[in-house]
């Protein structure tokens, strides 16, 4: 179907979500690439573009967005790259978002499960109350979910843990004790990375390097194996303030040391 350029600017200024001024260069230069994305993918892009922002709204809605640490642009007219903690690509659509530590008080909207570009959510050490949405298996792109250290309800739900191309699930400090999801993709990265969310790494004592890219053996308190960078042979950490410590993590990482 033919679109005037009419009719595509109205569809932009809704996902947008308000006016944009002509004389801002950065603005139009934005809006002159969203009407070249419209017009080469679609009425697709637009609707993943509006439900992104649909979704990432209705979390801030359902989670006391309004007494966040930290709110910068959420539900403003600046792009999802700008709203505090979203990560998008060059094509405008969310890749990841990072909320962690950032009072979120509330339950999760099922309506999460509409960012189809995700890879990373990291939800972890907040007040998040309720059940593990469903939706969130059909994320097909997800690959590091970060729940920890909240006050969720019941198990992982089927459609997460068989999620092709989810790596790692965290989960620990919760209610009744769902339990994390590491598949047989996961690297000893992945499983540092799970610890240190889940025992409160960003109130270490020492965390150098860690989370970074950085190879391991710079990474505060390990040690790997001289001739091999993946491979751990002793984790030192004591007397570094990790709290939410569970035997969980004891035995993911002492399984990974040779």
């Amino acid at each position: 179907m033919q679109r005037s350029v009419k009719d595509v600017v109205k569809a932009i200024f809704r996902f947008q979500g308000g006016f944009v001024k002509s004389t801002d260069e950065e603005a139009a230069s934005s809006l002159t690439t969203c009407i070249e994305k419209v017009f080469d993918k679609g009425a697709e892009f637009v609707k993943s573009h509006l439900n992104a922002k649909f979704a990432l709204m209705e979390l801030f809605e359902s989670t006391g967005g309004a007494n966040w640490i930290n709110k910068t642009n959420w539900g403003t007219n600046k792009l999802l790259h700008e709203w505090h903690g979203v990560t998008t690509n060059h094509d405008g659509e969310v890749t990841g978002l990072n909320l962690a530590e950032n009072n979120l008080v509330g339950a999760i909207p099922n309506s999460m499960g509409l960012l189809s570009s995700v890879s990373t959510i990291d939800l972890s050490n907040n007040a998040l109350t309720g059940v593990i949405p469903d939706s969130l298996g059909g994320l097909t792109h997800l690959k590091y979910l970060w729940l920890q250290n909240n006050g969720l309800l019941g198990l992982l739900p089927s459609s997460i843990s068989s999620n092709a191309s989810l790596i790692m699930c965290g989960l620990s400090g919760n209610m009744n004790g769902p339990s994390s999801y590491i598949s047989v993709e996961a690297t000893n990265r992945d499983m540092l990375l799970d610890f240190f969310i889940s025992t409160n790494g960003a109130k270490w004592f020492r965390s150098d390097n860690w989370c970074s890219d950085r190879p391991l053996s710079e990474w505060f308190g390990v040690c790997t194996h001289a001739k091999d960078e993946q491979s751990i042979e002793q984790l030192d950490l004591h007397k570094n303030n990790l709290t939410g410590f569970t035997l969980q993590y004891i035995v993911t990482i002492c399984d990974c040391v040779n």
